[in-house]
């Protein structure tokens, strides 16, 4: 289902992101080290059909459904490419795709080097950038190696950026949470008969003391807002939110299978609690409330209009698109080096966060 896929990052696929461009369904990025990997689809080209069936005019999410299916099926894509006026047809077997969740902020070595992130947003003042698009198995494994590379380089502050994070596994959100606190609680859930649980921290490798700004937004939502609750409640000095508040999820939830002609039910069955005792304030129950209190706030609130959003998409589009090319086109509109620095023109609350780190840095705290 697609709540499990959102919950585990894990789907039967052919490893791309599409979305529309009028009535085309077009290719957004290819996903490293799976099946489209190892073919000719790339960033822009059009998909006309899939399996013979035309995709005009075909919702984004129809064409999701239709491309994705069971690991060992094929799947045939008719493709145009934007420098062909030729279509092919390319056919790809699916597998199990696990969707990358950690993310750098620009394609390493300035273009030079296929498929690898880098994670330093500014070299120069040792500030490092991890874009986190969910919770899934290997998140938190992930994120320690790039933290460690960071740290070999002597980071001395770090934004993690979770706007647009749904959420995903609460194990791997607190586990998260435990690579900055090494002791005390994390987090703690309450409902009925055992869903009582409370996450205890535990020593992790070594203390990281640089500053840390998190970026957050109305679409963190669930384990991402309980990851930002715990850091900035435990870790207040060390720790600044910046952007608007989060979702307000605030509760478990659990599906219940119904049995073969059931379908199944998701139910909320407990509710997360902070380590200050606080819980995550659930949108719902305020919403008929009349009141806007819910999630978790930013310390520092700071909108961004519809077009800042849009244009700061198409810039996250197009470092995965340059992510995986082989080479980056001379007259690109963006070039790699230059995509930081237009992320930041362009995006008021990644620049605040950089502004503050760098007064911290410079005060040395």
């Amino acid at each position: 289902s697609q709540y499990e896929k959102n919950l585990t990052g894990q789907f039967g696929g052919v490893g791309i992101r599409i979305r529309k461009d009028g009535d085309e369904l077009v290719i957004v990025s290819v996903i490293p080290d799976t099946p489209a990997a190892e073919t000719t689809l790339a960033a822009d080209d059009i998909i006309l059909a899939v399996d013979g069936k035309s995709t005009r005019s075909l919702p984004t999410d129809c064409g999701v459904q239709l491309i994705s299916g069971p690991v060992g099926t094929s799947v045939s894509l008719t493709v145009r490419h934007p420098d062909s006026d030729k279509t092919e047809v390319v056919t790809v077997t699916r597998q199990k795709i696990v969707l990358p969740t950690v993310e750098g902020i620009q394609r390493a070595d300035n273009g030079k080097t296929h498929g690898r992130w880098d994670y330093f947003l500014d070299a120069k003042d040792c500030i490092g950038y991890l874009r986190l698009n969910g919770f899934t198995e290997k998140t938190t494994e992930q994120a320690l190696r790039v933290l460690t590379a960071l740290e070999q380089r002597q980071i001395l502050g770090l934004i993690v950026d979770m706007r647009g994070n749904g959420g995903g596994l609460l194990n791997e959100a607190t586990a998260f949470a435990n690579l900055f606190i090494d002791d005390g609680p994390l987090l703690s859930t309450s409902g009925r008969g055992e869903n009582n649980i409370v996450w205890q921290a535990h020593p992790n490798g070594p203390r990281r003391t640089y500053p840390i700004v998190i970026l957050i937004d109305e679409g963190s939502a669930s384990a991402s807002e309980v990851v930002a609750g715990i850091v900035a409640t435990r870790l207040p000095e060390q720790v600044t939110l910046i952007g608007q508040r989060t979702y307000g999820k605030g509760c478990v939830q659990e599906i219940v299978d119904l049995g073969p002609d059931g379908g199944r039910l998701k139910l909320t069955t407990a509710y997360y609690f902070l380590p200050n005792g606080q819980a995550v304030p659930n949108r719902h129950k305020l919403e008929s409330q009349n009141r806007r209190d819910w999630g978790i706030a930013p310390a520092i609130e700071l909108p961004l209009y519809p077009y800042e959003q849009s244009r700061i998409q198409d810039i996250q589009n197009e470092r995965r698109r340059q992510l995986m090319a082989k080479e980056i086109p001379a007259d690109a509109d963006l070039k790699t080096e230059s995509l930081t620095q237009q992320m930041l023109m362009t995006d008021a609350q990644l620049s605040a966060a950089v502004v503050l780190l760098k007064a911290r840095i410079m005060a040395g705290c």
